[in-house]
């Protein structure tokens, strides 16, 4: 008996037929770049839903724009004529020992260390300096600046997920040929992940501290710090230049307890990111432990007679998540994200 063959669709059949294609990748990305966010980290704050996507399309392809981390102190370019202080304080962002750890002037040599060839006329202790930073970003934080911010993996900091690193490839690159899309053909599980949380530059200008109709996120925008001396673990001063390191911070909430808010709301954290993953797709992934560690948190700032002039902000976070989603799978990553503040007019 012959086969019966079926009637060819109509345009309005076909149009359906395709739309329905359409949503079933694009669900399907959806859900992937979800997992693949939480198995590399919870420390890269993903773009705003307002933020322009066209500067994260130029993230490389092949490894996810790695950067070298830096080896050496970057207190090394202040020289040896700056006013350098250390302090043993606190190296977990929820505490903070400021009072009890660093006295101050006690804790500042800067009459020793600061003879001849800085451009300060005296020392500046690591407490006045961090009262300082907090006015000048308070009042700088209200007027205009220009903003860039770059997140890139490190080269030890590759998405790793063991075994099923070369599953999810596959899976990514059969949704690419179903999307019929040549642009994406070396997508991977970098690629995927670095676009879905904004890895990559981004950067805008900002007028009278107010949120840009485009370009940038809230949590981006110039904080009016609240450090405590206790936060800074080293400080050098040398001219307009002032350079505070600050204490190590794990898991960091956004609760203004720790180091890192103090500074900035630029980190995401575990409940942002398992609630964002539970809006998208419901209850098919369960994010069972995590522990992420922001380091080398670095404020360089320019303050020339009392107003702030420039102001960068780094980080390098390492993340150990581990979740299920049919199976238990544990992933780790490492990147460092920069964002810098200039142009600033108040």
């Amino acid at each position: 008996m012959a086969k019966k063959e079926k009637a060819p669709l109509t345009p309005e059949q076909a149009e359906i037929k395709a739309l329905k294609k359409t949503r079933r990748s694009e669900n399907f990305l959806r859900f992937l770049a979800c997992v693949l966010a939480l198995v590399l980290t919870l420390g890269v704050v993903a773009v705003g839903k307002s933020a322009s996507k066209k500067n994260v399309a130029e993230t490389e392809k092949t490894d996810g724009n790695n950067v070298e981390t830096p080896t050496e102190d970057p207190f090394a370019d202040m020289g040896d004529d700056s006013n350098t202080a250390n302090n043993s304080g606190a190296s977990n962002g929820d505490s903070n020992s400021g009072d009890a750890s660093n006295s101050g002037d006690a804790s500042n040599s800067g009459d020793a260390s600061n003879s001849g060839g800085s451009s300060s006329t005296a020392a500046v202790s690591k407490a006045d300096a961090v009262k300082l930073l907090n006015d000048v970003t308070a009042a700088a934080s209200k007027g205009d600046y220009s903003w860039k911010r770059n997140c890139a993996y490190t080269p030890d900091g590759a998405i790793n997920v063991g075994s099923a690193t070369n599953i999810l490839n596959t899976l990514i690159q059969g949704v690419v040929k179903a999307n019929d899309n040549p642009n994406d053909d070396d997508a991977n599980l970098g690629t995927v992940v670095g676009n879905f949380i904004g890895i990559g530059d981004l950067g805008t200008d900002v007028k009278g501290g107010k949120l840009p109709a485009e370009g940038m996120s809230e949590k981006h925008l110039l904080k009016a710090m609240t450090l405590t001396e206790g936060d800074v673990v080293k400080f050098a001063n040398k001219g307009t230049t002032y350079l505070y390191q600050l204490s190590q911070c794990k898991d960091p909430q956004k609760d203004g307890k720790n180091a890192l808010h103090r500074a900035t709301n630029d980190f995401i954290t575990h409940g942002e990111v398992a609630q964002g993953i539970k809006d998208a797709i419901g209850d098919k992934i369960q994010l069972t432990s995590s522990e992420v560690i922001y380091d080398s948190i670095l404020i360089k700032a320019t303050i020339d007679g009392g107003k702030l002039k420039s102001l960068e902000l780094s980080y390098v976070f390492s993340a150990k998540l581990n979740l299920k989603a049919g199976i238990s799978i544990t992933g780790t990553g490492k990147a460092k994200t920069v964002d810098t503040y200039s142009n600033i007019a108040y």
